[in-house]
């Protein structure tokens, strides 16, 4: 069994092998790879956008300027890979315009990988003194079967399959001799794959610091210390150090969130990890005999039916020996090296599931956590134990069905047979096929419009607008003007003032949003525009409205381009002004008028709905909004702002606001709690819960937002309950103030010589 059937040649064959595999499922990228893209639409797309903008308008190799306009990001939270756009950027400046094949490379670049995963796979073996055509079939079955070639479909930085398989190859081969060379190799490998996404860095920094650390364990040899922290510094500290200080040192923005969400929830789970109700036969045993449970795609790294049989079989033995004996036992001169990476791989993966942080009484171990609070998707960990389990599995059973016994034979036979069906169909179940995009064809690019001068506009407003990065806002993007915004953007160099990024600042974040919230005071960003050249507004017309009211945004304007639901809009900077000065007049015309009835202190649009104000001026508050006080609480626990009827009024709907400080980091995700309830049982006729970013209806320059909801009563005579609740905020006070319930068809106003007020608005007269 152990005869090397190709010789010399087994190399090459597994090459030839992948490539004929690899040119089978992306049969299109022969004819299209360099005018389509993989996934037309969220993040898939905006990769091509980032990666195409960076190389032909950035300024600098370090600074995105596509999105977030005027601010933009780094390039590294911009996701712009900045080892291929600097690479593509240096030779368009330097060499030739390689612009018109960066798609092509980029789409090949990742056809690469899959390669390349199976190449080091098959030297792994090969270094394992497996035989060449058992190397090959498992080397080629563990890449098709790789959880990261979902990431293919969309996530196109994170599906590298051979980052870890060539981490655990220069590590083989570091095990075998510590020689400077494999440090400076794996240095190169953990700068390169960080520079396509930095969550590879944190992957690689468990992995290498894992081995590490097992391997000190079995070595225990006081006096390698200071050798193995040199090498663990060329490995992993060289290429922090460059990040650190290209990436934060001096950087201007200040309010990054410390927590960003999603820790607890984007882990793994044993579903994620021990099946794939994706595949037939797991999808066959969920259908008629027990529910198997789904998990997303961050919590799913299935390691293979044959290395969830082979688990137990080692882990077994080595509990009941209470881990006093290696958990991998074979006559092989690195079993060493395979015990190291399958403690590593275990490690790794019961961190991937939270712990210890989700025990009990440890979630606050995360405060503690420093920089691993920032990889916030950490069940991509556990994509380090699909390998590891696969090297060791594999390596396992081949030494088992070694002997004699035929029927040991025909089981390892089983074995990779099943690796190869359950690879197949783990492939068959994603869709690479390649998307063309309407304006990269000729004649139909957004530049060929005759009618606009885009050298007359700034940047690009998209509506409805979208937001995503600062970890307190997210304003998600709709795919028809993401599509089309970003396309307009790389093929006119107009930068966005969308964001998808990583990160964002929430001041910038804030900034962007209240250019699209309704008007109120004139937005904070327009002092930071360079000039006052107007915005292209790109509008949606069938999805504007679906979630916000972006129509005072083209009150008074026409649209300059229009293609089915897709208009342009000339929007100038003085229309902001004017849009408020409108509603200031539009609100001291209804004041004046002499229609409107005197009630509790207000004017009020009808004489008999009653509505409910608290201005919250008895209470003492560190930051009111208006007036002396304001409600200011620790909001841990639930802390309820108002409980009580409603007001009496002739329709049962009601909309409520109130204003709260936005402009800190975590405050918009504050949850807003309302509860219906009936006076005599208690019991809850209604619950409905908002995070406070999704009710925000305008924002005061001072940090302040006014949170706005309409709510219709379920029951006559019921009573409501209005909380909020933050427990990340632990001991820091929260600030609210000004709350107001009004029966959805009065209306409010009131004239004092600051203020001219209108629902719960206060506009400086």
């Amino acid at each position: 069994m152990t005869k090397n059937i190709f010789g010399k040649w087994g190399l090459w064959v597994l090459i030839l092998l992948t490539i004929f595999l690899i040119s089978a499922k992306f049969e299109d990228f022969s004819r299209y790879a360099n005018s389509r893209v993989i996934e037309p639409w969220g993040d898939g797309y905006k990769s091509y956008v980032t990666l195409l903008y960076h190389i032909q308008f950035d300024q600098t190799y370090s600074h995105f300027e596509g999105m977030n306009y005027p601010y933009g990001e780094h390039v590294v939270p911009a996701d712009t890979q900045p080892l291929l756009s600097n690479a593509f950027r240096f030779i368009n400046r330097n060499l030739f315009d390689i612009t018109p094949y960066a798609i092509g490379i980029f789409n090949c670049f990742l056809l690469l990988g899959i390669l390349l995963c199976a190449v080091f796979l098959y030297l792994i073996f090969r270094k394992l003194k497996l035989p060449d055509w058992y190397s090959i079939l498992i080397a080629i079955g563990l890449t098709f079967l790789a959880p990261q070639l979902a990431r293919i479909g969309f996530h196109y930085g994170l599906g590298h399959p051979e980052v870890l398989v060539l981490v655990l190859y220069l590590l083989l081969r570091f095990d075998e001799k510590m020689h400077w060379k494999w440090s400076i190799y794996m240095a190169l490998v953990v700068w390169v794959y960080s520079l396509i996404h930095f969550y590879y860095f944190a992957i690689m920094a468990f992995t290498i610091g894992g081995f590490f650390f097992f391997r000190y364990l079995q070595k225990r040899v006081w006096a390698r210390l200071p050798v193995y922290a040199l090498h663990f510094s060329i490995q992993l500290l060289v290429p922090l150090i460059f990040f650190v200080f290209w990436m934060y040192y001096n950087d201007p923005v200040q309010d990054r969130t410390d927590a960003p969400w999603g820790f607890f929830i984007y882990r793994a789970f044993p579903a994620g990890i021990f099946y794939n109700p994706e595949l037939p036969h797991f999808r066959w045993f969920s259908d008629h005999l027990i529910y198997l449970r789904r998990v997303g795609v961050e919590s799913q790294a299935y390691i293979g039916l044959v290395s969830l049989v082979v688990i137990p079989v080692i882990v077994l033995p080595w509990v009941r020996h209470l881990f006093r004996k290696p958990a991998v036992q074979l006559p092989l001169e690195k079993v060493d090296y395979l015990n190291n990476i399958f403690y590593t791989g275990l490690a790794i993966m019961l961190f991937a599931f939270g712990l210890p942080f989700i025990l009990p009484g440890f979630d606050a171990l995360l405060d503690f956590a420093g920089p691993i609070r920032q990889f916030r998707s950490i069940g991509r960990f556990a994509w380090v134990f699909y390998y590891t389990m696969g090297i060791v599995a594999f390596t396992w059973l081949f030494h088992w069905a070694s002997g004699d016994e035929r029927w040991k034979k025909v089981l390892l036979a089983l074995a990779l047979m099943v690796l190869s069906l359950e690879a197949f169909w783990n492939v068959q179940s994603k869709n690479f096929d390649l998307d063309a995009i309407e304006e990269f064809t000729p004649g139909k690019g957004f530049t060929e419009i005759t009618d606009i001068n885009y050298q007359e506009f700034q940047a690009i407003l998209p509506i409805p607008y979208y937001n995503i990065g600062s970890d307190n806002f997210w304003w998600h993007l709709s795919g028809f003007i993401g599509q089309k915004s970003e396309t307009l953007s790389l093929q006119t160099g107009l930068p966005t003032t969308g964001a998808m990024l990583t990160r964002t600042s929430l001041g910038q974040t804030l900034n962007q949003i209240q250019l699209v919230t309704e008007p109120y005071r004139l937005p904070r960003i327009l002092s930071d525009f360079p000039n006052q050249k107007p915005l292209l507004m790109v509008w949606d017309e069938d999805r504007a409205g679906e979630n916000r009211n972006y129509e005072p945004l083209r009150e008074g304007l026409a649209p300059i381009f229009q293609k089915d639901n897709l208009l342009f809009y000339n929007l100038p900077l003085r229309h902001f002004t004017d849009r408020i000065a409108a509603r200031k007049e539009e609100i001291k015309q209804q004041v004046d008028a002499g229609d409107l009835y005197e009630k509790d202190g207000f004017l009020q649009s009808d004489s008999l709905n009653q509505s409910l104000y608290f201005s919250f001026d008895d209470q003492v508050s560190d930051k009111p909004y208006m007036g002396q006080g304001g409600f200011q609480a620790t909001v841990q626990q639930e802390r309820i702002i108002y409980e009580g009827a409603f007001p009496q009024a002739d329709t049962n709907c009601f909309q409520i606001s109130t204003w709260m400080f936005l402009e800190q980091d975590l405050y918009p995700r504050t949850e807003f709690i309302l509860e219906e309830y009936q006076d005599e049982s208690g019991e809850v006729v209604q619950q409905k819960k908002w995070q406070c970013w999704e009710l925000l209806a305008a924002f005061d320059n001072n940090g302040w937002g006014l949170l706005e909801m309409a709510y219709c009563q379920q029951q006559p005579g019921s009573s409501i309950r209005i909380a909020i609740q933050n427990k990340a905020l632990k001991d820091n006070a929260l600030w609210l103030d000004e709350l107001l319930i009004r029966p959805v068809t009065t209306h409010l106003y009131k004239k004092t010589d600051q203020y001219l007020f209108n629902d719960n608005r206060w506009f400086s007269r």
